[in-house]
Formats: structure tokens, sequence, C-alpha cells
């Protein structure tokens, strides 16, 4: 019986270590995503692409990429409520999101402050 606890608190462990792997993995790819979206976007302003676009057709494209940026920032600040509340008071925020910074903690925590109102 010793044993057998033993064994499931071992595993236990182990699955919290994967787990938070997956999830720093997953924050990671986010924040990728981002930095391809927004280094296109700089790209199609200065005209520095491999393609030659009208100024008609990089306005669109702006616009299109600006709307995947808004979907990404999105599903980024839900993964990270969602994280949040999955390892509240057992892991440090700092272990899953180092490059956070403190304003989008704030705003976070702010937008998270008016949905709970909203369902009082």
């Amino acid at each position: 019986m010793v044993f057998d606890r033993f064994m499931m608190l071992s595993r236990l462990k182990e699955e919290e270590q994967i787990i938070v792997m997956e999830v720093k993995q997953h924050w990671q790819s986010l924040k990728e995503a981002e930095c391809s979206l927004r280094d296109l976007s700089v790209q199609i302003q200065t005209n520095n692409s491999d393609f030659e676009l009208s100024e008609e057709s990089a306005n669109g494209l702006l616009c299109l990429l600006k709307r995947k940026l808004e979907d990404l920032q999105f599903l980024q600040n839900n993964a990270r409520m969602l994280y949040r509340q999955c390892v509240l008071g057992q892991a440090s925020d700092s272990i899953l999101f180092d490059n956070i910074s403190d304003e989008e903690t704030e705003a976070v925590n702010y937008s998270s402050d008016e949905t709970d109102s909203d369902e009082d």
C-alpha cells in the first residue's frame, strides 16, 4: 500500500512536469506566431517584401494581418487565464510565463475582473 502511494505520487510529479513543459511550449508557439505576424506587417508597411503589391493590396493585407494578430492575442489572453486557473496556488506565474510583461498581466487581470463582475 505504501509503495502504491509512493508510485502514485511519483507519477503525479512526472505528469505535472510534463504539463508545465507542454504549457510552456504552447505559450512559446503563440509568441512566435505573434512575432511572425508583426514581422510580416512591418515588411509590408516598409515595402520590403519579396513581391510587388499595389497600395490597395498592401492595405488589404495589412488589415487581414491585423485581424489575425488580434485573434492571436485573444487566444493568448484566454490561454493565459486558463493556465493561471489551472496552476493557481501550485506554481508561480513566472515559471509558465517568463516573457510576459507586467502590463500584459495587469490587462488580463483587469479583463478577467470585468468578466467576473458580468457573471454576477
